[in-house]
């Protein structure tokens, strides 16, 4: 058997894996994350927008609801881009989250929504979102009494 054929056997081997292999949900940050200037704008104008969300994400965390920094990640792309949440903890956090949304009916859906891209920014910037990750919750838990 020469070069080409088991090239060519190799080949198909490798296009059936990569056939049955599951395909991966990515979804795209675009939108997800903030510049610098409208972090300093809220943190400004706005601090107690973020800290009614970060207040949120922490009592579910110190309440033992299991959540981590990958479950807080979860919640908050899925309120931003309007989408359901696979984690029943991270349902459970959007639901909060919306809870305390209804609370601040002064607050704009723009505000509101980059007020959560900005915690989004924090958390991604803090953590590395993996199961068990507690660096960003840690971190926020200082500032929330």
């Amino acid at each position: 058997m020469g070069n080409k054929e088991k090239w060519l056997r190799e080949l198909k081997r490798s296009m059936k894996r990569r056939e049955e292999r599951p395909v991966a949900t990515y979804v795209s940050p675009a939108g997800l994350k903030v510049k610098p200037a409208l972090e300093r704008r809220m943190a400004h104008d706005h601090l107690d927008v973020l800290q009614n969300i970060d207040f949120t994400l922490v009592a579910a965390y110190r309440a033992g609801d299991d959540v981590d920094d990958g479950v807080v990640e979860a919640a908050l792309r899925a309120v931003i881009q309007g989408i359901e949440p696979s984690d029943p903890r991270a349902v459970s956090l959007v639901e909060s989250l919306t809870a305390t949304r209804e609370m601040r009916a002064d607050v704009s859906d723009s505000l509101w929504t980059d007020a959560l891209r900005v915690v989004y920014t924090s958390v991604r910037r803090h953590s590395r979102c993996e199961a068990g990750d507690t660096d960003y919750l840690c971190f926020a838990a200082e500032f929330v009494r």
